[in-house]
């Protein structure tokens, strides 16, 4: 679909999932969201009167271009954890590559929510609801694994912040790495897509026995 055959209401959405990527709630203007979408302040208001309604909207995409289908793979229960720990690497470093500017802006917006606040934690209660039920099967599994003497007893969270880690952060301290070694976009996700393999392997050794 292209820009001038989406409804005003799909060019809205775009301009502000994109300006808030870019900017993060506070930095992002609704002004700049309508000039993006190539509408008025008027027009903007008129289709989304809340710059927290717009914001909700986007974080969800975001939330889902990165989670949506590793939540979908921790779930599955025809794979073993190898298989699993594989095609999670594979569709992080996938993902990130596509959305190299995903990472910072999540995690930006969730740590400037204290979890203390009662809203904050109302609002980011479904995406919560959706992890534990995604990594039921998972800890299943682990536990599973263990009692045969196949990996080492491992804490669920510890298992998946060493995935989230390996993946996560070379994309978090991106512009810092392109900067120090002058190393262009696509260069630096070519060597990402060239780790897979390594992440892959670091992963399934840290469960050995």
């Amino acid at each position: 679909m292209t820009d001038t055959t989406k409804t005003v209401e799909e060019r809205i959405l775009d301009a502000a999932y994109m300006t808030f990527i870019e900017n993060g709630y506070e930095g992002a203007k609704m002004r700049d969201i309508a000039a993006r979408a190539d509408i008025n302040i008027s027009m903007l208001h008129y289709y989304y009167r809340s710059k927290d309604n717009l914001f909700d909207i986007a974080f969800s995409r975001a939330f889902d271009s990165v989670y949506g289908n590793i939540l979908k793979l921790l779930s599955e229960k025809n794979m073993s954890i190898k298989e699993k720990i594989t095609a999670i690497v594979d569709e992080y470093i996938t993902s990130l590559t596509a959305n190299p500017l995903l990472p910072g802006f999540l995690v930006s917006e969730i740590t400037k929510n204290d979890i203390r606040d009662r809203e904050a934690r109302q609002k980011f209660a479904p995406y919560r609801t959706m992890l534990f039920d995604a990594v039921v099967v998972l800890e299943s599994q682990l536990k599973e694994e263990t009692s045969k003497g196949n990996i080492r007893p491992v804490n669920l969270m510890e298992f998946l912040m060493d995935i989230e880690s390996v993946c996560m952060y070379p994309f978090l301290n991106r512009g810092l790495w392109q900067r120090v070694f002058d190393v262009p976009d696509e260069v630096f996700n070519q060597m990402m897509r060239e780790r897979k393999e390594t992440f892959i392997n670091n992963i399934l050794k840290s469960l050995e026995v």
